[in-house]
């Protein structure tokens, strides 16, 4: 089994160098940037693919699906990017500046009206886990940052405190394979070569 991730394209959130609103959608760049990642995986047949249900990703899978539109697909919350809380919508630096002011670990520190890093793992785990045992194709996930950083500092060995080294970039392509021990070895992490 193969897995495939790809994070959403460029927002206009982070066009404009703010923290991320869930509503946000993608920017002009970020559509060029959903085409390429959709071409690139073209030559790919998937299981299946899941998808989160925020705007940024579902505008960066309506590009994908063009090549695979039989594929069967489920949308899960699960898979949603963190909350920002009162950060949402605020210029760059507000979150560690909030997460300093309260002295907070940066794992468990939850802004007000947000969400922890370790919050969105304690949801996300499940689904990961459920997905391990449910498939043995290949298998695409669009999403995001926090998920994606997660997964690849387990897949590493590195501490989830230094999972941030792993931040993918917009429609950057990484592929990790499951062995049969059930573990997971990177293949590609965090490709951008097809975003020229």
């Amino acid at each position: 089994m193969r897995l495939f991730l790809v994070r959403h394209g460029e927002t206009e959130d982070i066009s404009a160098k703010i923290h991320q609103r869930h509503t946000t959608p993608l920017s002009p760049l970020g559509h060029e940037q959903a085409q390429k990642i959709a071409q690139r995986l073209a030559a790919y047949s998937f299981e299946h693919i899941y998808v989160s249900p925020l705007t940024r990703t579902l505008q960066t899978f309506e590009h994908i699906k063009k090549n695979h539109p039989h594929t069967p697909t489920t949308v899960d919350e699960r898979m949603k990017e963190i909350h920002y809380g009162i950060a949402q919508g605020q210029p760059s630096g507000t979150l560690k500046r909030l997460r300093d002011e309260a002295n907070a670990a940066f794992l468990s520190f939850v802004p007000q009206g947000g969400e922890s890093p370790l919050a969105v793992w304690e949801r996300f785990e499940p689904f990961f886990k459920e997905f391990e045992t449910r498939h043995s194709g290949d298998v695409l996930l669009v999403g995001h940052g926090y998920p994606m950083m997660f997964i690849l500092a387990r897949v590493h060995g590195v501490p989830f405190e230094r999972m941030e080294e792993f931040l993918p970039k917009n429609c950057a392509l990484t592929i990790l394979e499951r062995a049969s021990d059930g573990t997971w070895h990177p293949i590609l992490v965090n490709d951008w070569s097809h975003l020229g």
